[in-house]
């Protein structure tokens, strides 16, 4: 398997485990789930190792699709980060209380 494939696999596959994390309501796996989109976003925004390059920059399906730079999406991701660490934090204050 290709590198870039590996890694958006692996950006999928992470993003099913945050939801099933998130969806459980609980403060030890919204922990989990944020630091997970933490991880995934800070990896991604700086790009290391080329996983910005890894992710598609094409999407859409039949003749509704939309091109995306590099830079926007290490842009994105940057907001990755910051709401998996809100998401920590929140998780942090969901377990203590």
């Amino acid at each position: 398997m290709p590198k870039k494939r590996g890694v958006f696999i692996g950006w999928l596959v992470s993003g099913a485990v945050v939801f099933v994390c998130f969806a459980s309501g609980l403060g030890p796996l919204w922990i989990v789930a944020g630091l997970l989109i933490t991880a995934w976003g800070v990896a991604v925004a700086t790009n290391y190792r080329g996983a910005a390059d890894a992710m598609p920059s094409r999407t859409g399906f039949g003749p509704f699709w939309q091109e995306t730079s590099r830079g926007m999406i290490r842009f994105i991701f940057t907001f990755f980060a910051l709401w998996g660490i809100g998401l920590a934090v929140a998780g942090i204050f969901k377990t203590i209380r």
